[in-house]
């Protein structure tokens, strides 16, 4: 669990930074790295991009490549988890092949 929050965390970083690379081609309201960080890691979790907006096709794939990665790295989270939780037990004492 460690690893996958670190993995949010970096990949999160990783699209600041391509953000900030990218800026001609995506419109920021946030003013320091930190806002930008935290918008980043917002858009990760949620689906929504709060205070980032595509100026062009460039920035539009980043922001859909962002949400995807973001989406599919929250559903390999919860399948962790739902993995961890105790499986159930069968009340029936002897259950019996529906093939029999």
């Amino acid at each position: 669990m460690l690893a996958l929050a670190h993995n949010y965390f970096e990949i999160a970083l990783w699209f600041a930074s391509a953000f900030v690379f990218f800026s001609h081609s995506i419109q920021i309201d946030a003013i320091n790295a930190l806002d930008i960080f935290r918008n980043s890691f917002t858009g990760m979790i949620t689906v929504g991009m709060d205070g980032i907006s595509a100026l062009d096709f460039g920035g539009t794939i980043l922001i859909i490549c962002h949400t995807f990665v973001g989406l599919t790295l929250t559903l390999l989270a919860l399948a962790r988890i739902i993995n961890l939780l105790p499986g159930f037990k069968s009340k029936v004492e002897h259950e019996q092949d529906p093939e029999s």
